[in-house]
């Protein structure tokens, strides 16, 4: 099995979203928290990907 880490894109955010939510599930939908996050140039956000 391989994987690969790749920059995020705007299509990973219905998943990532889930994600957050199953670690903070008080909280972790917050949309336009995230927004802020992705748009600030001081930020970088990454996603692992396994083929198969």
């Amino acid at each position: 099995m391989r994987s690969r880490v790749r920059p995020f894109r705007p299509e990973d955010l219905s998943a990532y979203l889930t994600l957050r939510l199953a670690l903070w599930p008080e909280g972790g939908d917050d949309l336009e928290e995230v927004e802020g996050l992705l748009q600030d140039p001081d930020q970088a956000a990454f996603v692992a990907e396994v083929e198969g």
